[in-house]
């Protein structure tokens, strides 16, 4: 019975997603804790090139849901709304600078509540990606300060969700396992049955 309620629940959550289930028992996990704490983990999604890395990674996004505030017909309301969703194909990632200043300013700054996947991230310049372990570094107090340039970019993992994805047989992964991620990441591995 529990087993049927449990698959019932990730059904739930995750409508368009088939099979999956130990990736999906994890992501549900992840969305009972931020239900209680407002807190996701930084996740490392792993699988090979098309087993569904993405599709589930946005699905997870779309519950992960805040209390906010609206403007409806002139008056303002709490609303319940997913978290803002942005997916970044890091192939398009040329160097810091458009880093900092297309992504990290506009999107990570001022205290938006976002979740932001990295997708295929081992394509990352290593400036950039060494930018970007530095900038998911969670420590106890939950916040992290990134600088660029004499300007400092305050990150509140309160309120910003990282999901990076790489391919699993580029050095890069390993990389990220081995120095930074260690005990500081979850990481789901997709099966691909």
């Amino acid at each position: 019975m529990n087993n049927q309620r449990e698959k019932s629940r990730q059904e739930d959550l995750f409508p368009n997603v088939v099979g999956q289930y130990p990736a999906k028992r994890k992501f549900e996990f992840y969305i009972n804790g931020f239900e209680r704490t407002g807190i996701v983990p930084n996740i490392l999604l792993t699988a090979p090139k098309g087993a569904g890395k993405t599709m589930l990674a946005r699905a997870f996004a779309r519950n992960l849901v805040i209390e906010d505030v609206e403007e409806i017909d002139d008056v303002l309301q709490d609303v319940i709304v997913p978290k803002r969703y942005f997916e970044f194909n890091c192939a398009t990632i040329k160097n810091l600078r458009q880093f900092v200043e297309q992504i990290m300013v506009p999107y990570m700054q001022g205290g938006s509540k976002a979740t932001f996947l990295f997708d295929e991230c081992h394509m990352l310049p290593k400036k950039v990606m060494m930018a970007l372990l530095t900038i998911i570094n969670p420590n106890k107090n939950n916040l992290n300060t990134f600088s660029y340039e004499g300007s400092d970019i305050d990150i509140d993992f309160r309120k910003l969700t990282f999901h990076v994805s790489p391919l699993p047989s580029l050095k890069i992964y390993s990389l990220i396992l081995l120095i930074v991620w260690k005990e500081l990441i979850s990481m789901i591995t997709l099966m691909t049955n």
